[in-house]
């Protein structure tokens, strides 16, 4: 009995006090309590001492019965696949909860966040004419327009810069649950996204795969990234992963819904719908395409999608003044073949780096058709689906304006789901080719493996301290309520969003302003009765010199602060010092 209770706890024991380790040596650690007993999480030495001590005794017993151990361990997994997969569906939104940034600031999750609260007062379109009207200066109404706005369409005024799906979610969650119902759009997104490839991977293939590509997803460096966020990507992940779910299970309608969702919180993406046509299209071997039922499939999935297609309409209409506009400007700025080739080199090199070279395999059951003798993947129609719907994904944001950071992955996190999903099959197909018992093993391994690497490299990438750093948008807004009075404005960058919506404060965006206009600027503020105040983040100093040579202002630079803020360095400065 002793000997069966040790050969069977101490590999857990192990596993438990290494994944503690782990997370401490990671994250910093915290303090556990339950219920009177209360434990200390802060030093990795002694978890990381007891797993080893238990991995070692266990090896040293039982060396001869490890791979029947493996093989017993990967088959219980394997057993309980649903409830892992509920599982990992909660401890995903309980990790987005934990680590989340519960901040709005820059640009993307401060636009999301201040429309959510345009769309609950009732008014998308902001009017600034009681500050900005009467001045006069170049690209005036652009210096009163904050991050995550863009210019209205009339003078005066600003509009959200982003489409309008994830701030609806965002206004019906904080109706509902106050102002944390906005933050929990994207926790509740990512646990759906979660289990949703579960359900992808077993309509494909099976349930293992599904569990496999869950969990690789859940510790998706991007994934995670975003997961912390107040932003559109694991939202529009989850929403085209369910319109695939619906699609591969013949529901052209909810897979429209689905669709029109995704399609309201990314506009761009509107031609993925397309490869939703092929995974419902009702066609047998030999069957004509164009029949009754494949005209009534179409009817339905276009039917589904209309409604997400004219809320976007509308919003550009009211927000720009034309169904066509959107907040971004003139596409000819975005996108270019000439962008191609850097974004593939960028793409591909991020994606091997943080999900590592597993994703390969993706390709496998295009080429092996699935395992399953009547399984989706033997309809040509479903193959050629999914290869255009990634296709489609990949090529969208190939022609895209490139970006220098690993985590703009975010763009293609719509395919993430279906990219694991297919890798995972493939991986799971080449191992059976060793046996059942040895293929389950080797499948445990490989999972643990990239699992472990997929959790260090988002650690290492700063998934787990992003929190602490954005939150000093939320302390900045807040300290300058209370430091500065009702009358102030702040020129300001990178916090112009952040100031309106935590200091109720008006902002002129200083980078917008011409190297001549500056002093005028701040002349002209005061003599409206306002109180110019100057704020720059560490990196926006230099920027700020370079841009205003000569100016006056500019000694404002070489005084003392009315206030600075550290980790990152923000620094306040009041116009009445100016020398």
């Amino acid at each position: 009995m002793w000997i069966r209770l040790a050969r069977r706890g101490l590999p857990g024991l192990a596993a438990l006090a290494l994944a503690t380790a782990l997370a401490i040596t990671h994250t910093g650690g915290g303090t556990l309590t339950v219920g009177p007993i209360r434990l200390s999480l802060h030093d990795a030495g002694r978890p990381l001492l007891l797993g080893l001590l238990a991995l070692g005794l266990y090896l040293a017993l039982f060396f001869r019965t490890v791979p029947s151990d493996l093989a017993r361990m990967s088959r219980a997994f394997l057993r309980r696949r649903w409830a892992l997969a509920l599982l990992l569906v909660g401890l995903t939104v309980a990790a987005a909860w934990h680590w989340g940034t519960f901040a709005a600031g820059g640009d993307d999750s401060c636009g999301y966040v201040t429309q959510a609260h345009d769309w609950l007062r009732g008014a998308l379109v902001f009017d600034q004419q009681s500050v900005a009207k009467g001045l006069h200066w170049s690209n005036l109404d652009w210096t009163f327009t904050p991050l995550g706005a863009t210019t209205g369409p009339a003078p005066y005024t600003t509009a959200p810069k982003y489409p309008p799906g994830l701030p609806l979610l965002m206004a019906a969650a904080t109706a509902v649950a106050g102002p944390q119902g906005t933050y929990a759009v994207v926790p509740l997104a990512g646990g759906l996204a979660v289990g949703l490839t579960f359900l992808l991977g077993s309509l494909l293939f099976d349930e293992t795969t599904g569990l496999v590509a869950a969990l690789l997803l859940a510790l998706s460096p991007a994934f995670l990234y975003q997961l912390v966020s107040p932003m559109s990507d694991v939202p529009a992940a989850a929403a085209w992963t369910l319109a695939l779910v619906f699609a591969l299970l013949r529901r052209p309608a909810a897979a429209g819904l689905a669709a029109g969702l995704a399609i309201a919180i990314r506009p761009n993406l509107a031609p993925l719908v397309l490869p939703l046509a092929l995974l419902t299209w009702p066609r047998e071997a030999g069957q004509a395409w164009f029949t009754r039922d494949a005209w009534r499939t179409l009817l339905w999935l276009a039917a589904g999608t209309l409604p997400g297609v004219v809320v976007v309409a509308w919003f550009n209409l009211e927000a720009y003044g034309a169904p066509w506009r959107s907040g971004y400007g003139a596409l000819g700025n975005l996108y270019a073949l000439s962008h191609i080739l850097p974004n593939l080199a960028s793409y591909s090199r991020w994606l091997v780096e943080t999900e590592t070279p597993l994703v390969a395999a993706a390709v496998l059951p295009f080429l092996w058709r699935a395992s399953r003798p009547h399984g989706p993947l033997q309809q040509s129609n479903v193959r050629a689906g999914l290869g255009l719907f990634l296709a489609l994904l990949l090529g969208s944001y190939l022609v895209f304006l490139p970006f220098g950071a690993w985590w703009y992955l975010r763009y293609l996190l719509p395919g993430l789901p279906l990219l694991l999903v297919l890798a995972s099959g493939g991986i799971q197909q080449l191992l059976r080719r060793a046996g059942p018992v040895p293929g389950a093993v080797l499948l445990l391994l490989v999972v643990v493996a990239a699992g472990c690497y997929e959790g260090l490299m988002a650690a290492d990438r700063g998934v787990f301290r992003l929190h602490v750093q954005e939150r000093h948008y939320v302390t900045v807004g807040e300290d300058l309520a209370r430091l500065t009075p009702p009358n102030a404005v702040f020129l300001s960058m990178q916090e112009s969003c952040s100031i309106r919506l935590y200091a109720h404060r008006w902002t002129l965006r200083w980078d917008w302003l011409e190297p001549q206009d500056l002093d005028k600027a701040l002349a002209a503020l005061q003599a409206r009765g306002l109180h110019p105040y100057l704020l720059l983040e560490g990196f926006e100093e230099q920027e700020f010199r370079s841009r205003f040579p000569g100016q006056k202002t500019l000694g404002l630079l070489d005084g003392r602060p009315r206030h600075a803020w550290t980790n990152p360095i923000v620094t306040l400065y009041d116009s009445e010092d100016r020398k």
